[in-house]
């Protein structure tokens, strides 16, 4: 038999480094050796594998132990946990050989030891002297046990409660929570145990936004104080007159800590001083010389508003330009007109008939548009007075120039119809054509220059044979008709409206002519539809929509109840629809001249056509857009792509404010119309989706400290999301100041640089032009210098306002 002296000292002498190694490091070791311990009495043999000093963790455990007996009938086996309540052996006794399970558990106190016996037995005695497995526990872990139910929360500014709720999978582990700020003060449940919920209460704040932590263990909540900072003005407004000047704003702030960064709501009232301080102190401005109205704008910090009033300054014009040259064709003229005050009438007259003003006059600053006839004489010139100024406009003279008819005259009918002259004529020879009869009109080519065509339309003769006349290019048209001589004969003289789109509703139809009689039809194509009789010169007749299903030229007659008489037709067209939208924000309406336009429809062209190289092309495969303009003046718009479903074009600078008639005619013959309203702004921004919405289509304009200038992308592709999203742009570099370029369309026309606003993030940011952006075809745009209080902002939108109409709104993101 073994010395029990000897065994005891060597278990002493574990149990003391087991104890020192969980005091030292706190957590629990397994033994990774392995011996074997025999026990033998008599015939009874019990073996037990690991049987050495064991390391249990302090949240408790389950570990094997393997029991191998030997010996014969009787022999058995039990295992003692020696007092040991918190050491659990299952199954404690036996007869064969086993894997038995020891159950550890938590331990929320002091390191522990405790010791299993593992004996053989015969029958119902012990057998041998017990040898044990030495079982060490070091404390749980309690603080790192504990988690929040969040990382971070936000208070408002005054005496505030607050709570966080623990979870710990131990109950008895104590909470004991610390917050690293003194304005944070821990309350009832951190002195509690378990999982459960910890208030605190926070001091009042009246300094900027700050932020304290409550730490238990490796649980961290972020508390966030909103600002609670107060200003107060020394003095609420000032005047002053229009010559402007310089003040000074007393601010006194609730804390030295609280930021004194005053905001202006005008580009005339600039802060110069006190800014992007601290504490109290005091704001300096200016005031710009007033050229205008009287006028307020105000400086704001927190809820204290300094306003501002200026008087009025005198009223005046400035003119650009001033001067026209125009050949002897047609021309258009438009004059930017400033005005000092926006009460300042133009007063707007011309000397001459032949310089048509085609815009009302207004009062203050604006665009004034004009027209200038064809000259068919000598050198000649005119004045536009706009106020107390003058614009000069010259036109050359038409000489040299020579006219042929093509035919020189007509017969016709008396139903009536269309006559088409050719003229010919030299490019820059300009001419025009006026009916000198009541029963002839110009359709087309009433304006032009260079070899052309006029159309005429000739009505019905209910009476006697007539002769008219046209003068055109100076000539004489003569057009003989032949008439009735007195018959009582019915005619057709005029439809309104004159026009439909395909798949447009049910309307009515009003036919125009002489002789009607009470129950007479009107005939579409030759079937009758629904007809009001109104008197003897007017029908109105209902055309169904099943009318509109086919595109085409439909003939619309009269026809006499239970007669075959029958009247002359006058045709009805029946268009395809075309929408046309501004190229940059896919937003229709309103068009402006010289102005990048998408037409969407079906049937537009034959195929796919891009044009070639500058100058644009009026004609792609076949297919041409026309613009009539409310004056029925015709303009062939530049192409820059035409397809099916798609084209692009500019539309021309020389459009005439107003309604427009929008014409497409495709290679095939196919033809699609819209009516438009041209204004002289349409402000639209181009996007880097091509879409008209999400980020800008810009660029960023740095300028370092040694003057060198870097451009930089606002947008990049995001393959993840499959989309552009925005480049964050930098405004903390110091000494760098940086620009932004948006392009656009739709806004070069506008009245004056003060007349577009541009907004980012609700911060007004100073515009330094808006035009046209030099050799691009209809493209515009606006540069502007950001303002450094947009650091941090993230995302934000960008909004733009020309002469009070808004553009689509687009995204930017800063640093």
């Amino acid at each position: 038999m073994r010395s029990r002296n000897v065994i005891c000292h060597k278990l002493i002498a574990r149990i003391v480094l087991l104890v020192v190694s969980v005091v030292c490091f706190g957590s629990a070791v397994y033994a990774t050796n392995t011996t074997t311990l025999t026990k033998t009495t008599g015939a009874c043999t019990v073996t037990a594998a690991p049987l050495v000093p064991h390391l249990s963790p302090g949240g408790g455990e389950t570990f094997q132990l393997q029991i191998t007996l030997a010996g014969g009938a009787g022999c058995g086996w039990v295992v003692s946990n020696n007092g040991s309540k918190w050491i659990h052996p299952h199954p404690a006794s036996g007869g064969t050989n086993m894997n038995i399970s020891v159950d550890v558990d938590t331990n929320y106190g002091p390191p522990r030891f405790a010791w299993l016996s593992v004996i053989a037995t015969y029958g119902s005695e012990h057998t041998a002297d017990q040898d044990s497995i030495y079982i060490t526990q070091p404390m749980v872990d309690c603080p790192n046990s504990f988690s929040f139910d969040t990382t971070s929360v936000s208070y408002a500014s005054g005496n505030e409660p607050g709570h966080v709720k623990v979870s710990t999978p131990y109950s008895s582990c104590p909470r004991g929570a610390v917050s690293n700020s003194n304005w944070i003060k821990l309350g009832i449940g951190n002195d509690m145990t378990g999982s459960g919920t910890i208030f605190f209460d926070l001091a009042a704040n009246n300094g900027p936004t700050r932020t304290g932590k409550i730490t238990l263990g490796n649980a961290v909540l972020t508390v966030i104080q909103a600002s609670g900072c107060n200003y107060s003005f020394g003095t609420a407004s000032k005047t002053f007159d229009a010559a402007g000047g310089s003040g000074s704003i007393n601010v006194t702030a609730s804390s030295s800590a609280c930021p004194r960064n005053p905001t202006s709501n005008t580009n005339w009232l600039t802060i110069v001083g006190g800014n992007n301080s601290v504490g109290s102190g005091p704001v300096t401005y200016n005031v710009a010389i007033n050229p205008g109205a009287a006028r307020t704008g105000q400086i704001k910090l927190g809820d204290q508003v300094f306003t501002v009033t200026q008087a009025a300054g005198a009223c005046s014009f400035t003119l650009s330009p001033s001067i026209f040259n125009f050949q002897a064709g047609n021309g258009l003229g438009t004059v930017q007109v400033t005005a000092s005050l926006s009460s300042c009438t133009w007063g707007l007259t011309s000397n001459a008939t032949w310089v048509k003003i085609t815009s009302k006059p207004v009062n203050g600053s604006g665009t004034l548009y004009f027209s200038v006839d064809p000259n068919s004489g000598a050198k000649r010139s005119a004045t536009i007075t706009i106020g107390n100024k003058i614009v000069t406009v010259n036109q050359a003279a038409n000489s040299n120039c020579s006219f042929t008819m093509n035919p020189s005259n007509a017969q016709i009918g008396v139903n009536g119809g269309e006559v088409n002259v050719g003229v010919s004529t030299a490019n820059s020879c300009a001419w025009t054509a006026n009916s000198l009869s009541p029963f002839i009109s110009v359709l087309s080519g009433s304006v032009s220059a260079g070899s052309g065509s006029v159309k005429l339309k000739v009505q019905p003769n209910s009476g006697a044979p007539r002769s008219g006349t046209v003068s055109i290019a100076g000539k004489t048209f003569l057009i003989n008709q032949v008439g009735t001589n007195g018959a009582d004969a019915m005619w057709v003289t005029d439809l309104s409206p004159g026009f439909a789109a395909k798949g447009g509703k049910e309307f009515q139809l009003t036919v125009k002519g002489a002789n009607f009689a009470n129950g007479c039809k009107v005939r579409w194509n030759g079937e009758e539809r629904s007809t009001s009789f109104i008197n003897s010169s007017t029908l109105v007749a209902t055309i169904p929509a099943g009318d509109l299903d086919d595109e085409g030229v439909f003939d619309i007659t009269v026809v006499k109840q239970n007669s075959a008489d029958e009247t002359n037709s006058e045709p009805f067209m029946v268009y395809g629809t075309v929408a046309n939208v501004s190229s940059a924000s896919f937003v229709g309406g309103a068009l402006a001249p010289a102005s990048l336009v998408s037409a969407f429809g079906s049937g537009l062209a034959t195929d796919l056509k891009l044009a070639g190289a500058a100058p644009l092309p009026t004609e792609l495969i076949g297919t041409t857009v026309t613009i009539k303009d409310f004056t029925g003046k015709e303009h062939k718009a530049p192409l820059f792509f035409v397809s099916p479903g798609q084209i692009n074009y500019l539309l021309p600078s020389t459009v005439a404010l107003g309604k427009a008639t929008i014409t497409v005619e495709s290679g095939s013959g196919h033809t699609s119309i819209a009516e438009v309203e041209i204004k002289p702004v349409a402000p639209a921004l181009f996007t880097a989706s091509s879409s008209g919405q999400g980020v800008a289509t810009a660029q960023a304009l740095r300028v370092k400290q040694n003057g060198q200038q870097v451009y930089e992308s606002v947008a990049e592709f995001n393959a993840n999301q499959n989309a552009f999203v925005a480049k964050p742009i930098d405004l903390t570099q110091p000494g760098e100041t940086v620009y932004l370029i948006l392009y656009g369309s739709g806004f070069r026309y506008r009245t004056s640089l003060a007349a577009v606003s541009v907004e980012i993030g609700g911060i007004q940011a100073g515009v330094l032009y808006a035009g046209m952006t030099p050799g691009l075809d209809g493209l515009d745009q606006i540069n502007l210098q950001l303002p450094n209080n947009l650091v941090g902002r993230g995302e934000v939108d960008v909004v733009v306002t020309v002469d009070g109409k808004k553009a689509n709104t687009v995204k930017l993101r800063f640093k």
